[in-house]
């Protein structure tokens, strides 16, 4: 990445190495800091949870125009399908 690359006030502190290590440690703070606490997981997890906070915020309707599958950009059978690879089912009340 050239210099002229870079925002304007990194651009300004690029000058000479003392310049780009304080970029380098800020930038990695922000990142650090945007990062959060969360735990590192695998994408079936990430996406088993993404699919059951949906389906909760709609009271688990899977299908129509709320449902959770529209909200979830996928067919309601893809999402039929998901959930059973998942194991997830509605708990009964």
């Amino acid at each position: 990445m050239a210099i002229h690359d870079l925002p304007k006030k990194w651009r300004n502190r690029a000058h000479g190495d003392a310049g780009l290590l304080a970029c380098a440690d800020e930038l990695e703070a922000q990142l650090k800091k945007a990062a959060g606490p969360w735990e590192a997981q695998t994408l079936a997890n990430a996406q088993r949870e993404h699919i059951l906070r949906a389906l909760q915020n709609t009271d688990w309707v899977v299908g129509g125009p709320n449902g959770a599958a529209a909200r979830l950009g996928l067919k309601r059978t893809t999402l039929l399908d998901k959930m059973r690879r998942f194991g997830i089912s509605r708990p009964q009340q």
